[in-house]
Parts: structure tokens; sequence; C-alpha cells
């Protein structure tokens, strides 16, 4: 087994590693830097004029609209992450 990795070890142009390593670093870096600004979503502001809904079926439309919102915040910063990782690789 060891045989094998040290076959594919050879293989690797480590002058272009090494020469491309800063380039990584620095993607990489930018890469950290951009989803770990991104803070914990905030919880929607309440309303306190609003009168809290006693029926089963607004609370039901309330608990889905607070689910929608997650998945729209949640499908953002993902659509975010991937257009980073989308440059990383494109400097790779």
């Amino acid at each position: 087994m060891a045989i094998g990795w040290l076959s594919v070890l050879q293989m690797v142009p480590w002058s272009d590693v090494i020469k491309n390593a800063p380039k990584v670093a620095d993607s990489a870096k930018k890469l950290w830097n951009a989803t770990a600004k991104k803070s914990p979503a905030s919880p929607l502001p309440v309303d306190s004029a609003a009168p809290l809904p006693r029926t089963p079926e607004a609370l039901a439309i309330v608990a889905l609209q607070e689910r929608v919102q997650a998945l729209q915040e949640a499908a953002s910063a993902l659509h975010e992450q991937m257009l980073a990782s989308s440059e990383l690789i494109k400097t790779l």
C-alpha cells in the first residue's frame, strides 16, 4: 500500500505546487474571510403592536413564513459561498 502512495507522490509536479502555493494561500484566506464575516441569522423582529395569532391556522402560517425566511437566508449564504469557492477554483 505504501508503494502506491510513493508512486503517486512522485508523479506530483512539485515545482508547480510550490510556484502556485502563494496564490492558493491568498485565495484560501479570502474565502475564509468571506465566510467568517457572516453572522448567524438574527431572529425576525417582533411587532409588539400586532396581535399574536391564536388560531391553529394562523400559527401554522406564521411558522411557515418564518421557515421560508430562514430557508431564503440559508440559500443566499450558500450562494455566496459557492461564488467564493468558484473564484478560488478559477484561480487554482
